[in-house]
């Protein structure tokens, strides 16, 4: 069985702020997206790629893997695994001040189908890093244009 195959490219923009996350110079993300669906209720997601903030002299290696449970047409719960590798140790996200070649994350959220063109979803964030000092809470819509 094949999986259903996308490619996602994004630019990144410099930031005004102070956050850790935002580049200071013109980066890239390029990634190829795979899914496969394991029955009528779960899916399997994963990805590979390259991002390149523009502050580094490497771009990371970016990879990943997403459970779906979709129990009805209107709730999907997720778990999913994302992992940033780069061969040069670097600042470590996760704990400013120290550096690391591996950031390992992890999620944890649900999805509610509103309408055919509107979801909702929240989710949990944490980093296996550092437990501690970076997890978060969030909350998303998306919108279907066409």
């Amino acid at each position: 069985m094949l999986p259903k195959v996308a490619f996602m490219g994004t630019m990144l923009i410099p930031g005004g702020s102070n956050a850790h996350y935002l580049p200071k110079h013109l980066g890239f993300q390029a990634h190829l997206l795979f899914e496969n669906e394991l029955s009528s209720k779960f899916t399997l997601g994963y990805d590979l790629g390259g991002e390149w903030n523009g502050d580094t002299e490497s771009p990371d290696l970016f990879f990943g893997a997403n459970l779906t449970y979709q129990p009805s047409e209107r709730w999907s719960f997720f778990v999913e695994s994302y992992n940033r590798y780069n061969s040069k140790r670097q600042d470590d996200w996760a704990k400013p001040g120290q550096d690391s070649h591996f950031n390992f994350m992890s999620e944890a959220g649900l999805a509610y189908k509103v309408s055919p063109r509107l979801y909702v979803n929240t989710f949990y964030d944490i980093s296996f890093n550092e437990f501690s000092r970076y997890s978060n809470v969030g909350l998303g819509v998306a919108w279907l244009l066409n």
